[in-house]
This record gives C-alpha cells, sequence and structure tokens, in this order.
C-alpha cells in the first residue's frame, strides 16, 4: 500500500470515527440524556462509589495515569522506541506517533463537539480537560496500547510470548477505562465511548500499517 493511499484511508478513518463520537454523543448526553443518567451513569457510579476500597483506589490511581495525556505520550514514544531499535526501522515509531496523534484528536474533537460538562456561558473550546464524553484517558490508552496489541497478535506466525504480550497491552487499555469509572472520574457511557473509538483507531491502524512501510514486523 502506498504511503498516500495509506494516508488517505486514515484520514477518512479519523473523520469518521470523530463524527461516529459526535452522533453517538448526541444520542446519549443530549437526545437521551434523562434516561441514559437516571438508568446507567448514575446508578453505575453510586454502586462503585458504595463499594469503592482504599487499596483498590489507590492501585487504579496509578493505572489511570497511563492513560493521561502525558502517559499515553510516554508509552507511545517508549513503544516506538524501543520496537523501531529491534526491528531498524522507523515504521513502529512513526505507527506509534500515528496512534497517540489520532487518539488524541479524536477524543479532544468529540468532546468539543458534545460539550458534556459545559458550563453555560462556556465558549466552545473551553478547556477539554473539563468535558467528559468520550474519557480522553480511555480514548488515548485505547488508541496506543490498543494499537501496539493489534499489530502484536496480527503478525504472521507469532508466538505464544508474543500473543501474551499483545493480550497484556490490551488488558492495560481496559484497566486505564475501568479506573476512571472506579475512581468516579467519569460516567460508564463516557468510557464506553472513548475505549470505543480508541480501539476503532487502533483496528483502522493497524490496518493500514501491517502490510505497509509502516508496520512494526
Amino acid at each position: 500500500m502506498g504511503v498516500r493511499h495509506a494516508a488517505a484511508r486514515l484520514a477518512a478513518a479519523l473523520v469518521a470515527l470523530v463524527l461516529l463520537g459526535w452522533l453517538s454523543g448526541v444520542l446519549v448526553v443530549h437526545t437521551f440524556a434523562a434516561a441514559v443518567r437516571d438508568r446507567i451513569d448514575v446508578p453505575v457510579n453510586r454502586w462503585f462509589y458504595h463499594h469503592r476500597t482504599h487499596t483498590m483506589a489507590r492501585l487504579m490511581g496509578l493505572a489511570t495515569r497511563a492513560g493521561s495525556e502525558k502517559g499515553a505520550l510516554a508509552g507511545a514514544v517508549l513503544i516506538g522506541a524501543v520496537w523501531s531499535w529491534r526491528r531498524r526501522r522507523i515504521g513502529p515509531a512513526r505507527a506509534m506517533a500515528v496512534a497517540y496523534g489520532g487518539g488524541a484528536v479524536i477524543g479532544y474533537a468529540v468532546k468539543v463537539a458534545v460539550g458534556r460538562g459545559r458550563r453555560p456561558g462556556a465558549g466552545l473550546f473551553a478547556s477539554a480537560a473539563h468535558l467528559g464524553y468520550p474519557s480522553g484517558h480511555a480514548t488515548l490508552s485505547a488508541a496506543v496500547y490498543g494499537t501496539t496489541a493489534l499489530l502484536l497478535a496480527g503478525r504472521p506466525g507469532g508466538s505464544r510470548p508474543r500473543k501474551a504480550a499483545a493480550a497484556g497491552w490490551a488488558a492495560l487499555a481496559v484497566v486505564v477505562g475501568f479506573s476512571r469509572l472506579y475512581l468516579g472520574r467519569h460516567y460508564l457511557t463516557d468510557v464506553v465511548a472513548g475505549s470505543g473509538l480508541g480501539f476503532l483507531w487502533a483496528a483502522a491502524l493497524s490496518r493500514v500499517s501491517r502490510p505497509g512501510t509502516a508496520s512494526p514486523g
């Protein structure tokens, strides 16, 4: 696959995922807001609040750092650098840069478009850090660690250790999303949306990267 063709496919996937996130956000946050809040989000958050333990909260506090902007960026840089060094190719580093960049764009664009938690009178581009849908941690972790997992799992003739490593990276992305819910930082719908969008971006990137010049393999 040519570089331009790959870039065009990724750009199309990026736009499609932003639109998908915006549409789902309109339904969840605006159209069916009362039903979603009263029947799903609030009850789930209340359950975790009453069953939260100090030890588990500390563990989740550590896990959630892997999905922060700095944590996910550091993860993408380290994974890409080590993988590129081992393969003697720039492709893995480029793939991880695109994974992080795309996840960041999707998360920010959908947050701004949906506006869950935007205070009355605040501008459209008010700090996205205070907007809830989707969870930025869940989006970035699924994009970065999900891409790592899919590229590992999709390599032909992958060994058991490679497949185990792929499962571990995917599990990390899931744990980061769960940590946001456990700590009460997001609603369930925020986390599901973020993880879903992030993993879809990872899937799109892995499909383009495997056969082309960006492939870590």
